[in-house]
């Protein structure tokens, strides 16, 4: 089985082919895919002053992005809402009065990972407190911010990545299977012969206890993720709780989640590990035809 590994950011990208692929058709492959992983760090790449999120999280008073950044922040504007805010992708913000102090000198800038100190913050809690902060101009890939506002697109970049992927090669690959991160998407002409996904169980290490089967489909994985081959330092894997900023802490340790494409099976799945019970069951009464499998923290494994 032929295969391509890439390194981008903090994850592994493997991507495989079932069927054999002529030379051309591999070296278009391998090119798209190459402009992908280009296009994905401009976008979202937090540490690099001359990505679009960077220039985004340090303006003060507008952005102006490309149409491509502006289909990521519609896309976790719109998970955002649809979550009921248990994806939050809007990391940090600052109370206006507070951030007037330090406006005018490099702090914001240097603070990589949103951690200034001397001032309060504040949070959009649903769609309606995010029109306090932003005003967006979706013709002209222009925002105007009310007040400041942060963004951290982790949450659900990874799921659109995969679906541009799939998007630019599905016209000439029958069989292939996409894994970034934790996320997967499976493509087949044969759906009676689908791809066999098995995950282990991470809380009682027993070897792929689970074993799904996807045809033309995206799994998600997140949570207490263990020792799998998808990222290269566990130390900065983290997944924040949006309503304290802390991990999150409940009872679950992982959450698997399969759709009809990546980037719903990623939001998803960091919508259910994070959300409560109840909050977790107003959600799957939004999406009754995806997959859940959730382990909580004794290793009981739940099929819904």
């Amino acid at each position: 089985m032929k295969e391509l590994k890439y390194k981008l950011q903090n994850y592994k990208l493997k991507v495989e082919f079932r069927d054999e692929v002529d030379a051309a058709t591999f070296d278009f492959i391998e090119k798209s895919i190459e402009d992908e992983i280009e296009n994905y760090k401009e976008i979202t790449t937090l540490e690099d002053t001359n990505s679009q999120i960077y220039k985004f999280n340090t303006a003060l008073s507008e952005f102006s992005g490309s149409r491509d950044f502006f289909d990521y922040l519609m896309d976790a504007i719109y998970w955002f809402g649809i979550t009921d805010g248990i994806f939050n992708p809007f990391v940090v913000t600052t109370v206006q009065k507070d951030f007037e102090n330090i406006q005018n000198s490099n702090q914001w800038e240097k603070d990589s990972l949103f951690k200034l100190k001397q001032i309060s913050h504040d949070f959009p809690r649903n769609i309606g407190e995010l029109r306090k902060y932003v005003d967006i101009d979706y013709t002209n890939y222009q925002v105007k911010f009310l007040r400041p506002l942060k963004l951290d697109l982790i949450g659900i970049s990874k799921g659109i990545f995969i679906d541009k992927i799939c998007k630019r090669l599905c016209k000439h690959v029958n069989n292939m299977a996409i894994n970034f991160g934790g996320d997967k998407f499976y493509k087949t002409d044969d759906p009676e012969n689908p791809w066999v996904v098995s995950i282990d169980n991470p809380v009682t290490n027993e070897k792929a206890e689970i074993n799904l089967t996807a045809a033309n489909q995206a799994v998600s994985v997140s949570g207490n993720i263990g020792a799998n081959d998808v990222i290269d330092d566990l130390s900065k894997y983290v997944i924040l709780d949006p309503k304290n900023q802390k991990p999150f802490n409940n009872d679950l340790a992982i959450v698997i989640v399969k759709a009809d494409n990546s980037k719903t099976a990623d939001v998803l799945a960091k919508a259910f590990l994070i959300g409560t019970e109840d909050e977790r069951n107003r959600l799957a009464k939004k999406f009754p035809d995806i997959k859940r499998i959730e382990i909580d923290d004794k290793g009981k494994l739940i099929v819904y």
